[in-house]
């Protein structure tokens, strides 16, 4: 059964951002969490995800589509 999400009281041009940068901020550590738990408890080598820089990786995204309407 797919869940249904619903973002309410934020502005549609801090729409983007939010599912860019601030979710994926909130969710990577625990994500990263699992796949770590689950490499491991199958017996292989642990793996480490590093960390990741959600807002750079937007503002490249931006920059680049800003070059591409240019």
């Amino acid at each position: 059964m797919p869940v249904t999400l619903t973002i309410k009281n934020v502005p549609d041009e801090n729409i983007d951002p939010l599912l860019s940068i601030a979710c994926p901020n909130i969710l990577f550590p625990y994500v990263r969490e699992v796949v770590s738990e689950s490499v491991t408890r199958a017996g292989f080598a642990p793996v480490v995800l590093q960390p990741v820089n959600f807002e750079a990786m937007y503002a490249a995204r931006v920059q680049q589509e800003q070059t591409a309407e240019a």
